[in-house]
């Protein structure tokens, strides 16, 4: 169950912080902030998820196994989360039109469908813990796109398919480029900067002693040094 809470948390966190700001009865704004903050940050946060669950996470019991597999849930969760933003907008809507009724019956027919999905993928399937994920995510996005169909219905024309499908592709593109441009920079970036680093401290911890000791070659040491900082100090 711990582990189930680690990634539900770190997956609501963002999820949390936009949806309170960005929860109004305006398609507009919602689409807008949604397309240039909340699929990034998902995005960047499945590639970085280990990590970020390393640090926050990792000390005690909790072990790198145990890191393995929040990041695992969290990549999951995180797949419902923009679904979970949509279904919050559209029940808004149903309630300011007067429409109670609808939202109860899909987030009915959504907790059964999930304690279905769930039984299925634990006990049959054997997805263990990622099924339960799983099924959250499913059951989340489908309840979104059936209220959003209801919606249509009830409102002809608010939205137009067709218009949607280009923008939602682009946004999936580019959330796979930036995905690949994290993890890229994330794994490479970092080896050059450990081989950099550790470079420059072996270079360091050599010449100190000489010119503590001032061996032989320890002044040209010290002038040279003068010589590239005197540069940086003027600027």
């Amino acid at each position: 169950m711990a582990t189930f809470s680690d990634a539900y948390l770190l997956v609501m966190a963002p999820v949390g912080i936009l949806s309170s700001i960005i929860i109004l009865p305006l398609l507009p704004t919602f689409s807008e902030v949604t397309k240039v903050v909340m699929l990034p940050i998902l995005s960047i946060m499945c590639v970085l998820a280990e990590p970020i669950i390393r640090i926050l996470f990792e000390r005690y019991a909790f072990d790198s196994a145990a890191s393995t597999l929040v990041s695992s849930l969290f990549v999951l969760y995180a797949l419902g989360s923009p679904f979970y933003i949509v279904k919050e907008l559209l029940v808004v809507v149903f309630y300011a039109l007067g429409d109670g009724r609808r939202p109860f019956l899909v987030s009915f027919g959504a907790i059964s469908l999930n304690a279905i999905l769930d039984w299925l993928f634990v006990s049959r399937f054997y997805f263990g813990a990622q099924g339960l994920a799983i099924s959250t995510s499913f059951t989340t996005a489908l309840s979104a796109l059936v209220l959003f169909h209801l919606l249509q219905k009830k409102l002809p024309g608010i939205a137009d398919y067709a218009a949607l499908l280009c923008p939602l592709v682009l946004l999936l593109f580019c959330c796979i480029l930036s995905g690949f441009s994290t993890d890229f920079t994330f794994h490479k970036v970092q080896n050059l900067l450990a081989i950099s680093s550790a470079g420059a401290v072996g270079m360091i911890v050599f010449f100190i002693p000489l010119m503590l000791l001032h061996l032989s070659g320890s002044q040209m040491v010290r002038d040279l040094s003068r010589i590239l900082a005197k540069p940086i100090i003027q600027n």
